[in-house]
């Protein structure tokens, strides 16, 4: 059972028709030793980059302090040598070891809703989106850890911290390397709802597109750079058809988006 925050929480109408693009799979993560890497063969841009995925996390307030990894770099030290993004306490956060911590002020805890995540980095600011609208800052000087030549995970923290282990579904991961973009660059509005559009971007040389197209490879890079992630027991029978554009029982599975604050969600009890 669910229950609207807000009497202006829209759901956008069923029907394939609704959306010009479509993401035909996801992937989902069930087992805490199962994640994705990848180690660049050489460092790209790490003062300007854009990091985007749409995500529905299971597992975000099952842990005793709700820290889900996302995306990480690095294993430990300053925001050179580590940097991540993650859910804490079901609030969207980015840190380096113990600084540059930043965290949204609304929560993400609908285990039903495809959310859209983008994370940026500019002129020294790291930015985070949902669903189209910015939800935190931090200031961060000089170069990250992520875009490096360490050690990048998807779902699972630097270290294999046992708490920190994602669980959900992800679709349609993009890094866009030396470019800072904003959302409206991967979706777009339409109806009062936050929709996907056609990735058709210039990725940079450390750049990359995980469609989870292949079951059997779901770290296929298919933006042209071939910067694969390695598959860590993610097994094939992952891959699914519940996606932000269609859900797995064959109609379209939207996220609620509230148009006076997106940033409140509708909270399983």
């Amino acid at each position: 059972m669910s229950i609207l925050q807000n009497s202006n929480a829209i759901s956008a109408p069923a029907g394939g028709g609704f959306y010009d693009h479509q993401i035909s799979k996801s992937f989902r993560w069930t087992d805490g030793a199962a994640y994705l890497k990848r180690t660049p063969s050489s460092a790209g841009n790490r003062q300007t980059w854009t990091f985007s995925c749409w995500m529905k996390a299971s597992g975000v307030n099952e842990n005793a302090d709700g820290n889900v990894q996302i995306l990480g770099a690095g294993t430990s030290g300053n925001q050179d040598t580590r940097f991540r993004m993650y859910f804490y306490n079901s609030k969207l956060s980015s840190s380096s070891n113990e600084a540059n911590f930043n965290s949204s002020a609304g929560v993400y805890r609908d285990p039903s809703a495809w959310y859209h995540i983008v994370w940026k980095l500019t002129g020294g600011t790291s930015y985070q989106y949902v669903n189209g609208t910015q939800v935190s800052t931090s200031s961060v000087s000089g170069n990250v850890a992520i875009n490096n030549n360490v050690e990048h995970l998807l779902g699972i923290l630097p270290n294999i911290e046992t708490i920190s282990k994602f669980k959900g579904y992800m679709a349609e991961v993009v890094f866009i390397d030396g470019t800072a973009l904003d959302p409206t660059s991967f979706a777009e509005s339409k109806n009062g709802a936050w929709i996907a559009k056609e990735i058709d971007l210039t990725f940079g040389s450390q750049g990359y597109h995980l469609d989870f197209a292949d079951a059997s490879a779901p770290g296929n890079d298919v933006s042209g750079n071939n910067n694969d992630w390695t598959n860590v027991s993610l097994a094939t029978h992952d891959q699914m058809l519940d996606s932000p554009t269609f859900g797995s029982e064959g109609s379209a599975n939207f996220p609620t988006i509230n148009v006076l604050d997106p940033t409140i969600t509708v909270s399983a009890i």
